[in-house]
């Protein structure tokens, strides 16, 4: 089936072919988990947004900071692991030594639609080479 929700809920196991290579072979949750690669969190923050981006940029395990949106007083972020470590804390510390608020600290979730296309997404060749 190529319907990922019907999928998602009817099997244990998922398997994906693209151009005749095997692309993915995994439970939803699994397959969902691999593909993320970096963990990352969002979190809803008051605090100056170019102090705070700095903050979070800083703390242990952080790869990439990311602002998403800006809601009257805050700022929502995606803060992108460097190896896949647990941000929560990191986050929650660079906050509180900031004097901030958290709003909302949550995982980034992906659907099996995200998935699918980061697995099955066009990838350069590599150039044959000349003899």
């Amino acid at each position: 089936s190529h319907i990922l929700q019907e999928i998602s809920a009817m099997c244990t196991r998922i398997i994906i072919i693209k151009d005749g290579r095997l692309v993915a072979d995994f439970t939803p949750g699994a397959m969902q988990a691999q593909a993320a690669g970096r963990s990352a969190v969002r979190a809803t923050i008051q605090g100056p947004e170019a102090d705070v981006k700095a903050k979070l940029s800083s703390a242990p395990g952080v790869g990439s900071v990311e602002v998403l949106g800006r809601h009257a007083a805050t700022c929502e972020y995606r803060v992108r692991a460097a190896d896949g470590a647990d941000l929560g804390p990191a986050v929650y510390r660079a906050v509180t030594q900031g004097g901030w608020c958290l709003h909302a600290l949550e995982p980034e979730r992906r659907s099996l639609e995200d998935v699918y296309l980061q697995l099955t997404a066009s990838r350069p060749q590599p150039a044959a080479a000349a003899s």
